[in-house]
């Protein structure tokens, strides 16, 4: 059964995927204006580098997260 406390957890978590979405969204357009195409292109390689390296984190950041929200949950 959801509590209180998972429901505003979840919550939270949606708003901070949309957020940072929508920013992102917005950060690369403004640099796909601002700079010339080599800059860009430049950019987005080292953009896609850092990708790479946090998708090879194995899960391990979303498992911390998990299990210390299911070690707050039990101290309630």
């Amino acid at each position: 059964m959801l509590t209180s406390q998972d429901k505003k957890n979840s919550l939270w978590n949606t708003l901070s995927f949309v957020i940072s979405s929508l920013l992102n969204f917005l950060n690369y357009s403004l640099i796909y204006k601002t700079f010339d195409l080599n800059i860009f292109g430049f950019f987005i390689l080292i953009s896609s580098i850092f990708g790479i390296g946090a998708s090879l984190d194995f899960g391990f950041g979303i498992s911390t997260i998990k299990n210390i929200a299911e070690a707050k949950k039990k101290m309630i």
